[in-house]
């Protein structure tokens, strides 16, 4: 220990103001990467906050149609989970069998319509991308000769939920879309 001391008695005044120097820039590096983590992660938190999804289910009923469409109103692409159908209070998902068109058209055929009068169905397996502002017709119906409370009735008996996440996946949050929260029927011509 008295050797240490000694070594410290042979620093000359320019040496110990070399080494104060390269402890406050020590500090300083050490200072600045601080920062800059913070930084980087407050910017990451920003980007997961501003670039997200947002799916919603819109209802177009008018005579003689009836139709509902995905649309992803979020500023980000959305990953789709899962998808389900609830049909009469029935869950379906893609590939089940019997399927959901199956199921569609047994509705059309409880009211007296054709099962020709399903014109679309559109099923999201999972890990499909639905991109920023995209839309998506996901049911298309042609009822002729319907009134506004026979096409209230038939779109009640029809539920579609979806599970989405954004781009960035399992270390993020997961949404939900369900178009019976959203109702907006169009209106008549």
């Amino acid at each position: 220990m008295g050797e240490t001391l000694c070594w410290f008695r042979g620093v000359t005044p320019d040496g110990a103001l070399t080494a104060i120097v390269l402890a406050v820039q020590l500090y300083l590096i050490w200072l600045s990467y601080r920062v800059s983590r913070q930084t980087e992660e407050r910017s990451q938190r920003h980007d997961k906050l501003s670039i997200s999804p947002a799916l919603e289910f819109y209802w177009y009923i008018d005579t003689n149609r009836l139709e509902l469409a995905l649309r992803n109103v979020g500023v980000g692409p959305a990953k789709v989970l899962e998808q389900i159908f609830i049909i009469d209070g029935t869950e379906r998902r893609p590939g089940d069998r019997p399927s959901t068109t199956d199921a569609l058209r047994a509705v059309l055929g409880t009211i007296g319509l054709p099962a020709v009068m399903l014109k679309h169905l559109g099923e999201f397996a999972p890990n499909t991308w639905i991109g920023a502002g995209e839309k998506s017709d996901s049911i298309k119906m042609e009822l002729p000769g319907f009134n506004h409370d026979q096409l209230f009735a038939l779109r009640d008996r029809i539920q579609i939920k979806m599970r989405y996440q954004s781009i960035y996946g399992d270390d993020w949050k997961t949404f939900d879309a369900d178009s019976g929260f959203v109702m907006r029927p169009q209106a008549q011509q």
